[in-house]
């Protein structure tokens, strides 16, 4: 399904789990032993991940990646954060229209997600602490040539994963999460409604409600006991 943020009201979120279902009932209505989910906003990625863990198959996430960073009057600007000192100005009498339109246009140069340290690429950073996705897969830029060559190693881990039998329950582990929440903390993300939000399938469980007011624990470094890049 596709979901357009602007004009959907009062928020996308709402049809996250609705997402997550379609995704669920793909999976399970077709012959399919390994699942490449192709994530790229702060609702496909969590929705995509729950409907695969729902199916406990092999799987693996290929973010789109971010757009490239914004520039307008030789001043950087970032999506959702610049847009609405702009339109305050606009209301102010202080940009024109036409000034704002110009600026929207310098901002979003390219396909990606929010370039931004938003919800869109916290999710792409969770998801590689989980260990669901190759190394480096959450910062390339979405028209970075090195997208491709993560997308073609991503095609090819999933077929190793399939005849290894490495189903997502064997990843989403308790540690696995601790470790996604500890590279959290120190990376000026968004925080984890998504995930914390997410409800799991039975035989996975997720530390983050006895972690929630542990700060000491969500800011110690990341574990060395546990990589979640192991599996690749």
């Amino acid at each position: 399904m596709s979901l357009g943020e602007t004009l959907v009201r009062p928020t996308t979120m709402l049809y996250r789990n609705l997402a997550s279902m379609d995704v669920e009932e793909s999976i399970r209505a077709n012959p399919i032993d390994g699942v490449v989910l192709m994530c790229g906003c702060d609702k496909t990625t969590p929705s995509l991940v729950m409907g695969a863990a729902s199916c406990d198959v092999p799987t693996i996430v290929l973010s789109g990646g971010p757009m490239l960073n914004g520039r307008y009057r030789g001043e950087p600007i970032g999506s959702g954060t610049v847009v609405w000192r702009f339109s305050e100005a606009v209301k102010a009498g202080t940009m024109t229209e036409q000034e704002f339109m110009d600026a929207e246009s310098c901002m979003s140069r390219s396909a990606g997600h929010c370039m931004t340290m938003g919800t869109a690429s916290t999710m792409a950073c969770m998801v590689e602490a989980l260990g669901l996705s190759l190394p480096g897969n959450a910062a390339i830029p979405a028209v970075d040539s090195r997208r491709k060559v993560m997308a073609q190693e991503t095609g090819r881990r999933i077929v190793e994963m399939v005849k290894e039998d490495l189903r997502i329950s064997k990843i989403l582990t308790p540690p696995a999460f601790r470790n996604a929440i500890r590279a959290n903390a120190p990376s000026a993300a968004q925080p984890m409604l998504s995930f914390i939000s997410s409800p799991l399938p039975a035989g996975l469980v997720c530390p983050i409600p006895s972690m929630i007011g542990t700060a000491s624990a969500a800011m110690s470094p990341p574990s060395s006991t546990f990589n979640p890049r192991a599996a690749f």
